[in-house]
């Protein structure tokens, strides 16, 4: 029996400027970040609300909502 293998892009840096500098200049690289993982086979992506920091809660999913239009909805249903 084959098990399928899961690899994974955690994005807690994605609106972090506390701990990981995070700047929204830098919004374009992390699509550019998003759309490698995901032609590299990644289908699982690590969010929470509270990723962010101060009035940036949230930060994370928003982006992520934002890069996930961009792509066809087949490849959408492949995310857990």
């Amino acid at each position: 029996m084959s098990v399928k293998k899961r690899i994974g892009l955690g994005t807690w840096s994605w609106g972090n400027k506390l701990f990981w500098n995070y700047k929204s200049a830098n919004d374009n690289d992390l699509g550019e970040t998003f759309n490698e993982a995901l032609q590299r086979g990644f289908d699982l992506i690590d969010t929470a609300d509270s990723y962010g920091t101060g009035n940036l809660q949230g930060r994370s999913e928003s982006l992520i909502g934002k890069f996930l239009q961009d792509i066809p909805n087949a490849k959408k249903k492949e995310f857990k």
